[in-house]
């Protein structure tokens, strides 16, 4: 660590003129480095920094606490993925390929590195045997997966006039939680064409709670003539 200080030194603080935000990324790469090659256990202060070529003080001018990186590095993962999101309703020309499209980029995000894939899950094991406050993390990493899903769901709603037979969130969590069982499975047998499958099984099982609002509104129109009769 001394020979690290030093360096930084000698160039001039070169690390201390870096934007907040640059900072912040590069401790993230090399938390997931770390991670990724000796474990979460491994991933100290001192080890993120050295691998960072930063000294340890760094940490606390981008982190306010462990915890805010572990929230960053669940970010960094989940952005990867959802990017790949972008256009996916504005690529397709119905919904149901909107869904098998979404469903087979996750995949494929996923899987591009299981390296970072397998820290999170660790962090969030690790946090259910936290001794003070046990979950927490875990809970806002779902709260993120979820509110990713509800954004897609959205978004495909409104471009094809759909609404959901049960509530976005019910339907977002649904969607969150078996894209992460499944890639959780993946890491475990690395059966991508299983894991493909079951994704695509779930885009069937979303498409299949899709009410089109352009009947929906015909539905109902009937319904009323039925009811009160003829104006």
């Amino acid at each position: 660590m001394v020979g690290t200080e030093r360096r930084w030194v000698a160039e001039g603080c070169a690390v201390g003129r870096l934007k907040v935000d640059e900072r912040r990324r590069m401790l993230v790469d090399a938390a997931f480095e770390v991670m990724v090659s000796k474990g979460v256990a491994a991933a100290t202060t001192r080890a993120i920094c050295a691998q960072a070529g930063m000294p340890q003080s760094a940490f606390h001018y981008a982190f306010r606490s462990k915890e805010e990186l572990r929230q960053e590095l669940a970010e960094a993962v989940v952005s990867a993925q959802t990017s790949t999101l972008a256009d996916v309703s504005v690529a397709t020309e119905s919904l149901r390929t909107a869904l098998l499209a979404a469903m087979e980029r996750l995949l494929a995000a996923g899987i591009a590195d299981p390296g970072r894939q397998t820290v999170l899950y660790e962090l969030t094991l690790l946090d259910l045997r936290a001794g003070d406050n046990p979950g927490r993390f875990g809970a806002w990493q779902y709260r993120l997966y979820t509110d990713r899903a509800a954004r897609l769901l959205d978004g495909v709603a409104e471009r094809f006039n759909v609404h959901w037979r049960v509530p976005v969130d019910v339907l977002a969590r649904m969607v969150a939680t078996t894209v992460d069982g499944t890639m959780l499975a993946w890491l475990a047998d690395r059966d991508t064409d299983l894991a493909a499958e079951s994704l695509r099984a779930l885009a069937e099982a979303i498409l299949a709670l899709a009410v089109d609002n352009a009947v929906a509104g015909v539905d109902e129109e009937s319904e009323v003539i039925r009811t009160r009769g003829p104006a």
